[in-house]
C-alpha cells in the first residue's frame, strides 16, 4: 500500500511538470510567433524605403553640418529616435566617425540630429 501512495505521487508529481513544461513551450512560441511577425512588418518598412544623398549639397554652418538626404522610397519615413545616425567626416587631417543621437523640438546640439525640411539648396555646390 506505501508503494501505491508513493506511485501516484511520483506520476502526479511528473504529470505537474510536463504540464507546466507545456505551457511554458506554448507561451514561448507565442512570444516568437509575435516578435516575428513584428520582425516582418519592420523589414517590410525597411525594403520599401531608400534614402538617397544627394550629392554636392552640403552646406557646411560653423560647427553645423546641413547635409540633404531624399527619400526615394514607396513608404514614407517615421520613427526617428529609432535611426542610428553616423557623421562621417575629415578633422584636422584625421578621418572619424561619430554616432548622434536624436533630438526632435529645437536644434540640434552638438553630437545629436534633427530632421528639418530644407529647400535652401537646389544647385551643385
Amino acid at each position: 500500500m506505501p508503494n501505491l501512495v508513493l506511485g501516484l505521487i511520483t506520476i502526479a508529481s511528473l504529470m505537474a511538470g510536463v504540464l507546466t513544461f507545456t505551457i511554458t513551450a506554448i507561451r514561448g512560441s507565442e512570444s516568437n510567433a509575435e516578435a516575428y511577425v513584428t520582425a516582418s512588418e519592420t523589414r517590410g518598412q525597411i525594403d520599401r524605403s531608400s534614402l538617397r544623398y544627394v550629392p554636392g549639397c552640403v552646406v557646411p554652418l560653423g560647427e553645423t553640418i546641413t547635409a540633404t538626404i531624399e527619400n526615394d522610397g514607396q513608404s514614407t519615413l517615421r520613427d526617428f529616435g529609432d535611426w542610428d545616425v553616423l557623421a562621417h567626416y575629415q578633422s584636422s587631417g584625421s578621418v572619424s566617425a561619430d554616432w548622434m543621437s536624436y533630438t526632435a523640438t529645437g536644434p540640434a546640439a552638438s553630437g545629436e540630429w534633427t530632421p528639418k525640411q530644407y529647400s535652401a539648396c537646389k544647385w551643385p555646390v
